[in-house]
């Protein structure tokens, strides 16, 4: 059985991994894509959602898309100006940085200021919580004097696969390659997760199962952190 869970406003996910319900969403949390995926409140249920697609973001959820800066050296009592930048900001808005709401700014429904403090070297989460929702979480870098931010991993991608086709009669061992993989990632195959063996940051092995699937085009993508890379076909004949 599956839990059906319809977000007011937000249309309907389905999560494979509990049975199923059907409860009106109050509450959520959003991932680093903006896509909503923990429902902290629901008529008092409390569970993580698998995966709502960013298409669902209601237009009253804000996300967080950069800061500015995003990183800076340690100072011992002093502050810096943060600008968060992101969508659907409302004047009650209140940027939470290591855990705590600071006195914000608001500039427009794309930007947010408050000051955080560099007395400390870190990374520290920041995100926006407003109407009692939160967005998803940036991190914010303080370095020490001289230092610098590690080389940004490279984006997720999915860019080909090999082979395309394969016989309905039998199964097919596949290449996903594409960027930024990491031991872990899940290749879905017509929306089931697969058996995914991580090659390296750029390939991922996999199998289609051509007797369970039967004949016709099959969506296949790569999702890591609840991230999902752009589709690609794979033709069962």
């Amino acid at each position: 059985m599956a839990t059906k869970v319809v977000c007011d406003g937000c249309g309907e996910v389905v999560d494979t991994k509990q049975p199923y319900y059907q409860a009106v969403v109050t509450q959520v949390q959003v991932n680093e894509d903006g896509a909503l995926v923990t429902v902290v409140a629901a008529t008092g249920l409390d569970y993580h959602l698998e995966h709502l697609p960013h298409t669902s973001t209601p237009d009253s959820v804000a996300v967080l898309t950069s800061l500015d800066p995003a990183s800076a050296e340690e100072a011992a009592g002093e502050k810096v100006t943060l600008h968060v930048m992101g969508q659907r900001f409302i004047d009650t808005a209140s940027i939470v940085f290591d855990g705590f709401g600071q006195p914000t700014t608001y500039v427009s429904s794309s930007e947010l200021t408050c000051e955080v403090p560099l007395d400390a070297v870190g990374s520290f989460e920041v995100f926006v919580r407003q109407m009692g929702i939160d967005t998803n979480k940036l991190m914010f870098t303080v370095l020490e004097v001289g230092g610098e931010l590690p080389p940004e991993p490279d984006p997720l991608t999915l860019t080909s696969i090999n082979p395309t086709s394969g016989n309905r009669q039998t199964q097919t061992a596949v290449t996903a390659v594409g960027t930024g993989f990491i031991d872990g990632a899940s290749v879905i195959v017509a929306g089931m997760a697969v058996s995914t063996i991580f090659t390296s940051d750029t390939e991922l092995g996999f199998t289609i199962n051509g007797p369970e699937l039967g004949p016709g085009y099959k969506d296949v993508l790569v999702r890591q952190g609840g991230v999902d890379t752009q589709v690609l076909e794979f033709r069962v004949t």
